[in-house]
């Protein structure tokens, strides 16, 4: 009876792809799995010196850094990051979390716990969570390590960074974040994470506020995406 009434429910109302809108199937949860597996993936978890890695020469010594996918205006994956971002989807990001760590196994292999980059407290709380912190407990569930949200803070409220340019993007981010409880990341391999990158303006500022407080942790970097700038 109960396996019948699922069914009508189901029937009724359908669970739908956020990404394309078709029905999903036994097994597949709020992403089908033809938008998981179509999305432009970068494969820089396979390489060195690649464009991610280079936003960051010369300024902050990273341990690595990498994004998962290339940011198609238009695309499918923009259609999935708006639904995490602006459409209370915060299940979007724990998959898109969990589907980039399936992939990217060993280059995780010696995270020892993850930061998600903060919102300032206004935006979060308009929003109702912080999408960095959703793509980290997607993550966190494929490799087992913790996601520490209260070691890293963000103190200034910036304005959107859309429409501003590489050097415009750097100064919106200085001193934006505040370092809480610094002994919990000492000695650390940290994987501090975030939804896309641009210019890594906002993950540098994130970066050297940690090393700044915490000099033993050693620091890497991973997104669902990069855009160009």
């Amino acid at each position: 009876m109960k396996t019948y009434f699922v069914s009508l429910f189901r029937l009724l109302f359908p669970r739908l792809c956020v990404g394309c809108g078709k029905p999903l199937v036994a097994l597949e949860n709020t992403v089908c799995l033809n938008c998981l597996y179509t999305l432009p993936r970068t494969h820089y978890e396979t390489e060195k010196d690649h464009p991610v890695e280079q936003l960051f020469w010369g300024k902050l010594p990273i341990e690595r850094a990498m994004a998962w996918c290339h940011f198609v205006k238009g695309g499918k994956l923009q259609t999935l990051l708006h639904a995490l971002k602006y459409h209370h989807r915060p299940d979007v990001g724990v998959v898109l979390g969990r589907q980039m760590a399936l992939e990217c196994m060993s280059w995780l292999s010696d995270v020892e716990v993850i930061v998600p980059v903060p919102l300032h407290i206004s935006r979060q709380q308009h929003r109702g969570y912080n999408q960095a912190a959703c793509i980290a407990s997607g993550i966190s569930q494929v490799i087992g390590v913790d996601v520490c949200t209260h070691v890293l803070a963000r103190t200034v409220a910036t304005s959107t960074q859309t429409r501003m340019r590489v050097f415009e993007r750097h100064q919106n981010t200085q001193g934006i974040f505040a370092v809480q409880q610094p002994e919990v990341l000492a000695h650390k391999q940290v994987l501090l994470v975030d939804d896309v990158i641009t210019t890594g303006a906002t993950l540098l500022a994130a970066a050297q506020a940690l090393k700044e407080e915490i000099p033993t942790c050693k620091i890497s970097i991973a997104t669902l995406a990069v855009a160009s700038a």
